[in-house]
């Protein structure tokens, strides 16, 4: 209270008294002609009867008045302001001090708010940057398949789920025949072609759920989920005449991309066991659509299958 008593006894408008215990004025500004503060101001005495601060209820001019006490004494400083002067010190740029802190709130609010949303599209821009290096990462940039480390990992998945489960899980392991003839005799662009179109192929034909992508060279592999020795023949075949039916004269192969295919299939498999059994049956598909059989073996020739054992 002492500042606002401060600032308002300099103004003739306000009127202020010293009275004692008994309500008796001490002194008082304006001069009071009489004794008693109930007798000078009755709506200023009653209305600190009941409070030490507020409006003073009844006065002719709408008033706000205030007490203080006087350390040491039973006095009390009175002090009634008229409501049109309660704020007549504050002139100046103090008038400006309200609007000045709010345009400062105003600004740092827009820079917070400014930053939180900078923030908001770094990590967004993070995030999306994370996820083309993951996909980078396992995509092969030729066919736009899994590479071999994704493929791996996906496998690896694929056959704990089928022992979890019990489920039969089958692998295809595929090699594009005559392949390298296409190379040296068209160039490798054509090469890249017929990989890229019998990446189609597998695109139209597999599942959703299947897992597939470029081994590496000219080789693929897929993994089938809950797909028995059967099913998955039946892929093989489809894949087989989706290749069959690809349209590529211009680079010397107008019954389509010949493919070979190994099947392995397991329950409580590994995937390891898994690849290197389906690799095992393509070489011997290979070897079967080449002319090579057991029978033509020459004499201290290794099997296939102890081929690829060695490997």
């Amino acid at each position: 209270d002492m500042p606002l008593v401060d600032h308002t006894i300099s103004y003739p408008q306000h009127n202020v008294f010293l009275v004692d215990s008994a309500g008796r004025v001490i002194a008082a500004s304006p001069r009071a002609r009489a004794g008693t503060l109930a007798a000078v101001d009755p709506t200023l005495a009653s209305a600190a009867q009941h409070a030490a601060r507020g409006p003073v209820a009844g006065a002719g001019t709408p008033s706000t008045f205030t007490t203080a006490q006087v350390p040491g004494t039973s006095w009390r400083l009175l002090i009634a302001v008229p409501n049109s002067r309660l704020f007549a010190s504050i002139t100046g740029w103090t008038l400006l001090i309200p609007w000045l802190v709010f345009a400062l709130v105003t600004i740092l609010g827009v820079l917070l708010l400014a930053l939180f949303a900078r923030s908001l599209a770094d990590r967004a821009r993070l995030t999306s940057l994370s996820s083309r290096m993951e996909r980078t990462a396992q995509t092969d940039s030729l066919t736009d398949l899994y590479n071999r480390r994704a493929l791996t990992e996906q496998l690896t998945r694929a056959a704990a789920r089928a022992r979890r489960h019990d489920e039969p899980l089958s692998v295809l392991m595929i090699d594009l025949d005559r392949f390298k003839q296409t190379n040296d005799s068209f160039g490798h662009e054509a090469g890249d072609q017929v990989l890229c179109t019998v990446a189609d192929c597998m695109r139209d034909v597999l599942r959703a759920g299947d897992v597939y992508g470029r081994w590496g060279g000219d080789e693929f592999l897929v993994a089938l989920p809950k797909t028995d020795s059967e099913g998955a023949q039946a892929t093989a075949a489809r894949l087989r005449e989706a290749a069959a039916r690809i349209d590529l004269h211009a680079i010397g192969l107008p019954n389509g991309v010949p493919l070979s295919v190994g099947i392995a299939t397991g329950t409580q498999t590994g995937p390891h066991e898994l690849v290197r059994e389906a690799d095992l049956e393509l070489y011997r598909a290979k070897a079967a659509s080449s002319g090579v059989s057991r029978d033509t073996q020459a004499p201290g020739e290794p099997s296939p299958r102890a081929i690829l054992s060695d490997r």
